[in-house]
């Protein structure tokens, strides 16, 4: 069984990886024109908002609606639409 210390150095060497490929993903994709796409656990996370929440604000019209990926049952969010929907929201005086 791991250790507290193990798992503590764990997390941050996947951490300090995840951060490095997501700093280089995310350049080619800027540099490509790809936009990145949110999964339903992500957007939970950048708004802290249950997935009850989420889709309640889809149907009343209130928050960003999803992309249906073609061929799959997989449902995400463009980041923009997330980002710009929190930014808004923050400047309402609203939390997101």
């Amino acid at each position: 069984m791991a250790t507290v210390s193990q798992i503590a150095l764990k997390a941050a060497a996947r951490t300090a990886f995840e951060t490095e490929a997501g700093a280089s993903r995310a350049d080619i994709s800027a540099s490509a024109g790809i936009e990145r796409l949110l999964p339903i656990k992500a957007v939970m996370a950048i708004t802290s908002w249950s997935r009850t929440s989420i889709n309640r604000g889809i149907a009343e019209g209130w928050f960003p609606k999803p992309v249906k990926l073609s061929g799959r049952h997989r449902i995400v969010w463009r980041e923009s639409d997330i980002r710009a929907y929190v930014e808004a929201q923050l400047r309402q005086g609203r939390a997101a």
